[in-house]
């Protein structure tokens, strides 16, 4: 299932996908590759780089650009969003610029010192009129502290350039209040794997989600099934159980998680580093026993 966003068709369901370092902390483009290959033949058609889960605040100049490049060369038909990190809209022109092979730019909330909802109306904005790509707002408290408010999400709704949001506060409220108050072409994306099934209910379009790099096949379910139907009401169990185990852990816990699911998630940017081996393990163990009592 998918929808139209003025380009490529956007999947109802996307991965939040990882993003693979080498020890010295280089990008491991043969990880990323593999690990779109790998979702790629599970039936994922869109992707989300450089996301929260994909340590994008931690990537250099340019390299957004890079995962792109290969991205696309390796899934060339697949809808590619992509996160801009920036602090103000200098920072984000210059992120702007590496995505060309991007569909849609999806730009987080800056919190440094834009600290009033005004603030915040002003940047995103002056961002999307500089924009030559489409841009979705992203909305992160559990990141960044704040949670852009829906009347601000209301207001911004309406610029010309600005067409969707991935609202990862888990708040199901909020999607009802944002549909009912935003123009029907705008897209409401839940960004907490808890509340994909109860923001469907909500009027939400569709799911990017963390938990796409390791339970695909129950974001996909969800998403595509009748949003009334046992089976997705099933899927959403399973799936709130497990991101339970795996987001205790935080973007780390995900890699372990994906680790098992059969991709290759490399390691971390500093500061942000490993699990330690008895972490995972127990970790491992706790999905593997959760994954057996089905």
């Amino acid at each position: 299932m998918s929808m139209r966003n003025g380009g490529r068709a956007i999947p109802t369901a996307i991965p939040a996908l990882i993003t693979p370092f080498a020890a010295n902390g280089d990008l491991d483009l043969n990880a990323h590759r593999t690990n779109i290959r790998t979702l790629v033949a599970e039936g994922v058609a869109g992707f989300l780089i450089a996301g929260s889960t994909g340590e994008g605040p931690y990537l250099l100049d340019g390299e957004r650009a890079v995962l792109l490049d290969m991205s696309r060369k390796t899934a060339p038909g697949a809808f590619l969003m992509c996160a801009i990190a920036a602090q103000s809209v200098a920072q984000a022109a210059q992120q702007l610029s590496e995505l060309e092979n991007a569909d849609v730019a999806l730009v987080v909330t800056p919190t440094m010192f834009a600290k009033t909802n005004a603030d915040q109306v002003r940047f995103f904005t002056e961002v999307a009129n500089l924009a030559t790509l489409p841009i979705w707002l992203y909305t992160v408290p559990g990141v960044t502290g704040y949670n852009l408010p829906t009347e601000a999400v209301a207001e911004l709704a309406s610029h010309p350039n600005i067409f969707g949001i991935k609202d990862s506060s888990g708040l199901v409220e909020r999607i009802g209040v944002m549909r009912h108050a935003c123009p029907d072409h705008f897209l409401i994306y839940v960004g907490a794997s808890r509340a994909v099934a109860a923001g469907r209910r909500q009027g939400a379009n569709g799911a990017i989600t963390a938990s796409g790099n390791y339970a695909w096949g129950l974001v996909d379910t969800i998403m595509s099934g009748v949003p009334d139907d046992p089976d997705v009401a099933a899927a959403q169990e399973r799936l709130t159980g497990l991101a339970a185990i795996v987001e205790k852990h935080g973007v780390r816990g995900t890699a372990v998680a994906a680790t098992l699911a059969g991709l290759h998630p490399g390691h971390h940017r500093l500061p942000l580093d490993s699990l330690d081996a008895a972490t995972v393990s127990s970790l491992g163990t706790a999905i593997e026993a959760w994954r057996d009592g089905l």
